[in-house]
């Protein structure tokens, strides 16, 4: 976190912005996503995730490797406001079961190919978790209104897990502005 940093400090969502069938957003083996599609999915999957109770501040899992479920999530994530769990799929079931127990997820998303792996994870944790199984391709229309939010830099985008060579991973909060500056001093 910015210490001594305005918490109000805010963009514009730059995905609603750009919202152009014209340019690719994501070029993937399996597809292709303009910036328009990309919003018009991530607003949808979104409008879904509040349909099944997700709220700003839950956490929602995602184990995945398909780039187009993990744009797609991303973004829908953020447009409820919920704080993103990324779960490194090459972790055991063990591992992935206490990372989302730690994390308190409400919700979790996977790939079709992790999905095994999701059932194995489930069944350690003790209770049974949404989820929603993804293939990229195909995605829920959801009639809805849904206008993302403002972009506030000081709120937490990810919970994201350390590697635990010291000891058990330790979840990491990630802000928006971790993200933008870090992207900022990165282009100079």
């Amino acid at each position: 976190m910015m210490s001594g940093s305005d918490p109000s400090v805010r963009m514009p969502d730059w995905l609603f912005q750009r919202r152009d069938e014209s340019q690719w957003a994501v070029i993937h083996p399996d597809g292709r996503f303009s910036y328009s599609q990309l919003y018009q999915h991530a607003a949808d999957f979104a409008a879904m995730l509040q349909e099944r109770g997700v709220q700003a501040g839950d956490r929602v899992a995602i184990l995945a490797r398909h780039a187009l479920v993990y744009a797609v999530t991303l973004h829908a994530a953020r447009f409820v406001q919920a704080i993103l769990v990324p779960l490194n799929t090459r972790l055991s079931a063990v591992e992935i079961a206490w990372q989302v127990e730690d994390a308190e997820a409400h919700y979790i998303v996977c790939d079709s190919l992790h999905l095994a792996l999701w059932q194995d994870a489930q069944k350690l944790t003790g209770r049974s978790l949404d989820v929603s199984i993804q293939d990229g391709l195909h995605w829920p229309q959801v009639q809805h209104s849904l206008t993302p939010p403002w972009i506030e830099l000081e709120r937490v985008q990810s919970l994201m897990y350390t590697s635990g060579t010291t000891g058990k991973p330790k979840g990491a909060m990630i802000t928006y502005g971790n993200h933008f500056y870090g992207a900022t001093a990165s282009a100079f």
